[in-house]
């Protein structure tokens, strides 16, 4: 297994040339990005594991390429719940109603039923109290 300084060299020395393949392939910047970061990450894992590449370069490249296929193939149903939206479309969600929009309650203190609707709301049932 690879000391830090040596995963650091070993990434430094590969990611830009994996970056650049991932983004090519995928045809956007933060597609490459999230792809190359999931190769390394895979790379680690085997590593770690204790596969030892004959070409490091060549090993890389080859899980680039299964990352990319798997991306692509997956790509569709990421888009239906990662789509970008615009934060100003969201904008009429987050308004908070009008007061003119609020149900009428004033009928609701002259008949007693506040009250009753009070005492439901606090967990009394109405056979525990008479209106």
């Amino acid at each position: 297994m690879r000391r830090p300084r040596e995963r650091m060299a070993f990434t430094g020395a590969y990611r830009k040339a994996v970056l650049e393949y991932c983004v090519r392939q995928l045809r956007s910047r933060e597609e490459g990005e999230d792809a190359t970061q999931a190769v390394f990450l895979n790379a680690y894992r085997s590593l770690a594991a204790g596969t030892e590449p004959r070409s490091e370069r060549a090993w890389l490249f080859k899980i680039a390429e299964h990352v990319v296929s798997y991306r692509r193939r997956t790509n569709s149903r990421r888009m239906r719940f990662e789509t970008p939206v615009d934060p100003d479309d969201l904008a009429y969600l987050a308004v908070a109603p009008l007061l003119e929009d609020a149900p009428d309650l004033s009928g609701l203190a002259d008949s007693g039923q506040l009250d009753r609707v009070h005492r439901l709301s606090q967990g009394a049932g109405p056979h525990l109290h008479r209106a």
